[in-house]
């Protein structure tokens, strides 16, 4: 399928053509509108892909267009505006799809394969050929039972012929389907290459002859071998291929001097508005380094740097040319964000094997060292911080875990400061230190959100137990089974719990419920209240019944916020609900506490059930 991508950031047109590509989409790229319409002319495509700010012509003008000319192509439009207005004036232009940057590339690409399906009629058909079976849906292809190696263009290539098995293909016509508009248009050798590679590996596996040539027109199924019609397969659930983050390095390493020349504008222009020289030029430049930094950074994955790139942007729109007397406090504002952002530059690739880091917030420079050197032995990484104010930067980074000596906090007001610095961040394991042992300063260490409690002095050694003690509070190994009959929230059940070391078992609708429950052995249990067959009240209801699973924690899942559902769930034997809109704030909160409060309840079967 082709698919036309319509953006003028360069890093995220780097990662989208990358990640599509590995998925066996041919991406051609505009960087402005009226590129984008002259491609669109030209080519027949299965989708757009529409960034909605771009140059000569907008995105919402770009699919109105389209539209006005009957258009029937599928237009997905990329954004950073969130606002329901801006959604409703997408999708009134004729949209039939909406994403709001910064998202990730694998949920791109469930996005793409959803809305292709729409457009297609044999969504997740696997096509056959004789003994030959390719099943787009896994990209993979088998003969009789083994499976066939193919490079992408082979892949391709096999597709198109299977999708239309009578049909007559010229060297033309494939170029025009498989090779991209920014591609070097291949020569005639170049197509003949690919059959041959084709032919040979289809013939090693048993397919000899497969592909047709028809000399002077093309190439196509050999009849002799029969054209089955494609038979329909259930969907798979779109699980993400494990490359994607193997792109994702890939392109964060081409395109990671983009991101630095982007932050050095911001910084130059803090310079300017510290000197009070800003002009139109700067600002506009500043605002729209802000606006590709939100958008790239969030796809690689640093969400915190993306925040704080959004908010500078914001902040430089809402202050269109500031004047003389505010140019300076403006700056006063934006530093910290802008430094917080150089340095997310420098860390690694998030979803990457790195260094946990710990955040030692300490004035005592011979000690800090100390608990470098041990805290080196177990993997994890210290940035020190010798004031409370000095530690926001590192705090906006979200380290794993926070060493914070109580005596750096003076006042109640500085205390509350420093806990509205971390708001967003409930989760933050933190170990207070304290010469003290008295209950006005275990109250003081409650305040600022310390978990654990050491008195000084302390070895270097007991404060990196205690902070083990902090990231890997469960030592035994702890499931989740989810059953949803949507395979993105399951997707995204397991990618909210997964940080917190906690296996997700997920079921796609009720039908073996009982059994996958026997076999899992969860510890917990997340039921969508909306399930066909048996919705989820009603086996939450059965679970209560049931002498061996009485004890099992039950988390409803719901669009609903009425209290009628509450009241249902609570008597069908609910612990607790939760909005599918607040999964990514609040599922892994709610399901840690519970899982803690339940883990004294769960019975022994040897000494419970003795019988079975």
């Amino acid at each position: 399928m082709r698919i036309l991508l319509v953006e003028d950031d360069e890093s995220i047109i780097q990662i989208l053509t990358a990640t599509l590509s590995e998925q066996n989409y041919v991406v051609d790229v505009a960087m402005d509108g009226e590129a984008g319409w002259q491609l669109v002319e030209t080519y027949v495509y299965n989708l757009v892909l529409l960034d909605v700010m771009l140059p000569k012509l907008d995105g919402i003008s770009f699919c109105q267009r389209l539209r006005s000319r009957r258009s029937a192509v599928l237009v997905m439009l990329l954004t950073a505006r969130k606002t329901p207005a801006d959604k409703l004036a997408g999708l009134d232009s004729g949209a039939d799809d909406y994403m709001v940057k910064p998202f990730h590339p694998a949920e791109l690409v469930a996005r793409v394969r959803a809305l292709l399906r729409r457009g297609t009629t044999a969504p997740s058909a696997v096509l056959t050929c004789g003994n030959l079976r390719l099943d787009p849906s896994a990209r993979e292809v088998t003969c009789e039972g083994q499976a066939l190696h193919l490079s992408r263009k082979e892949y391709l290539l096999l597709e198109l012929f299977l999708h239309s098995q009578q049909q007559v293909f010229s060297r033309g016509d494939i170029v025009d389907r498989l090779w991209s508009y920014g591609e070097d248009p291949p020569v005639e050798d170049t197509v003949k290459s690919h059959i041959k590679s084709l032919r040979r590996k289809l013939s090693k596996a048993g397919a000899v002859d497969l592909v047709e040539t028809l000399y002077g027109q093309g190439y196509r199924i050999n009849p002799a071998y029969g054209a089955v019609a494609a038979v329909q397969v259930p969907p798979r659930p779109p699980q993400p291929p494990q490359t994607i983050q193997a792109t994702l390095h890939r392109v964060w390493e081409q395109t990671r001097g983009l991101c630095f020349e982007r932050v050095a504008i911001l910084e130059q222009t803090i310079a300017a508005l510290q000197a009070t020289t800003l002009d139109a030029a700067q600002h506009q430049a500043a605002c729209q380094s802000a606006h590709k930094l939100s958008g790239s950074l969030g796809m690689f994955g640093f969400d915190t740097a993306s925040q704080l790139a959004r908010k500078i942007e914001e902040i430089l729109e809402t202050n269109d040319r500031p004047l003389k007397s505010a140019q300076v406090s403006l700056a006063q504002q934006l530093q910290p964000w802008v430094t917080a952002i150089a340095h997310s530059l420098t860390l690694p690739l998030p979803g990457e094997a790195a260094c946990a880091t710990l955040l030692v917030i300490d004035s005592d420079a011979a000690f800090i060292q100390t608990i470098e050197a041990e805290a080196a032995n177990c993997g994890l990484r210290v940035v020190p911080a010798v004031s409370l104010s000095s530690s926001e930067i590192q705090l906006q980074l979200s380290p794993a875990a926070v060493l914070l000596n109580l005596s750096l906090v003076h006042d109640p007001t500085e205390q509350s400061l420093w806990a509205k610095s971390r708001a967003g961040q409930p989760q933050l394991p933190i170990l207070v230190l304290s010469e003290r042992d008295d209950l006005e300063e275990r109250r003081r260490a409650t305040a600022v959100g310390g978990q654990l409690f050491l008195r000084k002095p302390v070895s270097a050694q007991e404060a990196i137990a205690a902070v083990q003690l902090l990231l890997h509070p469960q030592s035994q190994h702890l499931k989740v089974l989810a059953v949803d009959d949507d395979p993105q929230i399951l997707l995204g059940i397991a990618a909210v719990l997964q940080p917190h070391r906690i296996e997700l078992v997920g079921l796609e609708g009720s039908g073996q419920f009982w059994q996958t429950l026997k076999t899992v052995q969860p510890d917990l249990l997340i039921l969508d209240v909306n399930l066909p067959q048996a919705n989820g009240l009603e086996l939450c209801r059965s679970v209560r019944q049931d002498f061996r699973w009485h004890w099992l924690p039950v988390v409803l899942l719901t669009d609903q916020q009425d209290s009628a559902t509450r009241q249902q769930g609570y008597a069908a034997g609910a612990d607790d609900f939760i909005a599918k809109a607040n999964l990514t704030t609040e599922l892994a909160l709610r399901v840690l506490n519970r899982l803690n409060r339940s883990r004294s309840r769960r019975p022994t079967p040897e000494k419970d059930f003795p019988y079975t």
